[in-house]
């Protein structure tokens, strides 16, 4: 998985996240996605399944940032399906990192190509992809 560098220069360490990680990858979710959050038992299953679709960036011990996906194997599509990083940690490069490490997990999936849907109002996510 890529590590990122910020221009303040704190190190984010883009993993495969685990099953204590989901408290904070639900805090990040609820805060990014107020009322459309994924509930816990989404990302526990996530763990439990097929671990490396769910990626946590880590920043000084902390989760700040996830990204989730999900494989169309008939099609040979990588699906990103949600991605955010905690308000503190944006603009430095975090998500762009998250979204590399699912696209190394397509890849390594051997999936043809990535896609992904974003509400037309998000344009904080819309400059990111």
């Amino acid at each position: 998985m890529p590590e990122q560098r910020s221009a303040a220069g704190a190190t984010s360490i883009i993993r495969i996240a685990t099953r204590s990680d989901v408290a904070a990858i639900c805090s990040i979710d609820a805060n990014a996605f107020p009322g459309r959050a994924y509930p816990a038992d989404a990302f526990f299953h996530q763990i439990a399944i097929l671990p490396p679709l769910l990626l946590v960036a880590e920043s000084e011990g902390k989760v700040v940032g996830y990204a989730l996906g999900a494989l169309s194997i008939g099609d040979n599509i990588g699906w990103i399906l949600s991605l955010a990083v905690d308000q503190a940690a944006r603009r430095a490069g975090t998500g762009i990192s998250l979204m590399d490490g699912l696209l190394e997990v397509f890849s390594v999936c051997k999936m043809a190509s990535a896609r992904l849907s974003v509400d037309p109002t998000n344009i904080g996510a819309i400059r990111l992809y």
